[in-house]
């Protein structure tokens, strides 16, 4: 299958539209690509409409679809119509706006619906962050710094507290406030050794609060992780974010080697 009408595959299957919409969408491949084009195969245990389905879950997040039309928050009726624009895309069709005059105003209106997505969704995180972090007021063995972070030992470590200058070997898992897991080293099964000072904010100062061998617990608000810009496509704008960390090495980062200049006997003589 051609990129293009995988593409249209994938917007089908996203859409959730109802099922006249995927048939008119299917009906209009089938005309192009041969009547065999909407039949339903067994494939192992999986039929073909649900292999083209986690396919198409897979197309959307790699190529950045997903993100794209998450970005202007559309009903499945909007992503019916863009279903039908890529499809006639797939099949060679001419660009519905044939003067061309729609493209600006088209422009114009995406980026405003956009920016008032985004807007409410850093309302809706900086809302979910305050009532989270007044809930941890008066919390037993919660500790409020400054800077807005909080942190609570989970297990007290018997080895070396790291500066913000070395580098930690560490297991953890990171949630948003919802619970929802967007980072894990013990998913992987592979722990992360990073320069402290190379990681957000809340981290650098956090895991400097645990020694090696201990657990601790960081609630890190949005303006000491990703900010208003958030991660996409994991972690909103605003999003404060939770993390378990086990800190398993400490290692001082290798000093700088020095550069010395050559003596006047090693400079090369140039004719």
């Amino acid at each position: 299958m051609k990129k293009s009408t995988l593409m249209v595959a994938c917007f089908v299957w996203l859409t959730g539209s109802t099922l006249s919409s995927a048939q008119e969408l299917s009906s209009a491949q089938e005309s192009s690509e041969g009547a065999s084009a909407g039949k339903t195969e067994e494939v192992s245990e999986y039929t073909t409409a649900q292999i083209f389905e986690v396919w198409g879950w897979f197309v959307a997040h790699q190529t950045g679809v997903a993100q794209t039309l998450g970005s202007v928050d559309l009903t499945e009726e909007e992503m019916v119509f863009v279903g039908k624009g890529m499809l006639a895309a797939a099949k060679g069709a001419g660009n519905p706006d044939a003067t061309g005059k729609m493209a600006t105003v088209a422009q114009t209106y995406l980026i405003e619906r956009s920016n008032r997505v985004i807007a409410a969704m850093i309302e809706k995180g900086r809302e979910e962050e305050a009532r989270f972090f007044t809930g941890l007021i008066g919390t037993p063995d919660v500790i409020k710094l400054s800077s807005g972070l909080a942190y609570e030992i989970l297990m007290e470590g018997s080895g070396t507290f790291p500066k913000a200058t070395d580098i930690v070997k560490v297991h953890y898992e990171g949630r948003l406030l919802n619970g929802q897991i967007f980072d894990s080293s013990f998913q992987t099964g592979k722990p992360l050794e990073i320069p402290l000072n190379e990681v957000i904010s809340g981290w650098t100062e956090g895991v400097q609060k645990v020694s090696v061998g201990g657990k601790i617990r960081l609630c890190v608000p949005a303006a000491l992780g990703y900010g208003d810009d958030g991660s996409p496509p994991n972690i909103p704008p605003a999003s404060a974010l939770i993390f378990e960390a086990d800190l398993l090495e400490v290692t001082e980062p290798m000093p700088p080697v020095e550069e010395t200049a050559p003596s006047v006997e090693e400079v090369p003589v140039i004719p």
